[in-house]
């Protein structure tokens, strides 16, 4: 599983620099750089600015793939014994590969909505982005802690 996680996100990765290299010809010189609570784009900038957003999604996925290789460091909500202490931590990679890919298509997500709000085809991020991505993110941050409070007892 973890090699399609991987996989996932370096798709996404692949998929977010592709897009913005494929419009970045066609885009205004002003693109929308910031989008409100409600999804609707309150600020514009450079087009040379939506560069950050691949650099950001770079540096969170080496981040994240960096610190997995580091999970005796992780901070468990669970007290870590020597017997319990393979599966705490199979169960925090598998969890912090899940985030990965999760913020990886996040970036995605947010470089396609403001090339399509630049080109005219679109109004912002959606009344649904901000709810439905903390609730991923949450979700799999609940769903790993509650996964190594069963597995310490």
């Amino acid at each position: 599983m973890r090699t399609v996680r991987e996989a996932l996100a370096l798709a996404g990765l692949a998929l977010q620099i592709a897009i913005v290299g494929h419009f970045w010809s066609v885009l205004p010189p002003q693109v929308p750089m910031h989008f409100g609570a409600s999804g609707a784009v309150d600020s514009y900038g450079d087009k040379s600015t939506l560069i950050i957003l691949p650099a950001i999604t770079f540096g969170l996925y080496v981040l994240l793939t960096v610190i997995g290789f580091f999970p005796r460091s992780f901070n468990y909500p669970v007290e870590v014994t020597e017997e319990n202490r393979g599966r705490l931590q199979a169960t925090a990679l598998t969890m912090m590969g899940w985030l990965k890919v999760e913020l990886v298509w996040l970036f995605v997500y947010i470089s396609w909505a403001v090339i399509r709000v630049a080109l005219g085809h679109g109004h912002g991020l959606g009344w649904a982005f901000l709810p439905v991505t903390l609730g991923a993110v949450g979700l799999t941050l609940v769903l790993g802690i509650v996964h190594m409070r069963r597995t310490a007892a």
